[in-house]
């Protein structure tokens, strides 16, 4: 999925949730994947516009 993300498959991505159907939970966690594609994006040094807003929205938090 963070592959995905900075490629660019999805668009203006808000919130990314996880789900366990086997265990009946789900939970969100944005700040960690973020948290993932910051550290990502510093190696590749290119962020897709697609995920400005996510990333920004993180800072913030």
């Amino acid at each position: 999925m963070i592959r995905d993300l900075l490629d660019g498959v999805y668009t203006d991505p808000m919130r990314i949730v996880a789900f366990n159907n086997a265990e009946g939970w789900s939970r969100d966690v944005t700040t960690e994947i973020a948290a993932e594609l910051k550290q990502c994006s510093v190696k590749r040094e290119d962020i897709p516009p697609s995920l400005q807003y996510l990333l920004e929205m993180t800072t913030r938090c």
